[in-house]
Order: structure tokens, then C-alpha cells, then sequence
């Protein structure tokens, strides 16, 4: 997976079909995210993600937030060096 500038990593499409929701709880902090995985064809794909974030402060109290992150992949053809 690469975006923008950034140097491409490599992804486990079984690990995100797996895992469509991940929710995690911290002191201050509580989250859940939605995946989507969609095969367009062979080596095209669309990734779709919904993170709802709250936050707990002892100053300002809850604060709660919403970011959806929507991608179209294509797949790339890694090279081999013998």
C-alpha cells in the first residue's frame, strides 16, 4: 500500500478480511473502526474505513469524532531478484 510520497508496505489482505472491526479501550481513549474490502477485479480493490474516536478529558469532558478513509487499490506486481 503506498499514499502519496510515502514509501509503499506491504499489506495481508487475509489479516484486513479477518478483521473488519477492531475496537480498542484505553485510561482515556476508546475506538472502533470499520473495514471494507471490496474486489473490483483481479488486482483492483476498494478499502473503505470508518474510525469513531472518543475522547475523555477531565478539562473539556467527552469529545467524540468521525474520519472515514475511502481508497481504490490496484495491486502491484512485486519484483524478484535471483
Amino acid at each position: 500500500m503506498k499514499t502519496g510520497d510515502e514509501e509503499a508496505v506491504e499489506v495481508d489482505l487475509d489479516e484486513v478480511y479477518n478483521n473488519l472491526k477492531i475496537e480498542d479501550k484505553t485510561d482515556n481513549q476508546e475506538y472502533v473502526i470499520n473495514r471494507n474490502l471490496v474486489k473490483n477485479s483481479s488486482n483492483k480493490f476498494t478499502f473503505e474505513a470508518e474510525m469513531f474516536i472518543t475522547d475523555q478529558d477531565n478539562k473539556t469532558g467527552e469529545t467524540k469524532s468521525k474520519t472515514k478513509l475511502l481508497g481504490v487499490c490496484t495491486k502491484a506486481k512485486q519484483s524478484s531478484i535471483a
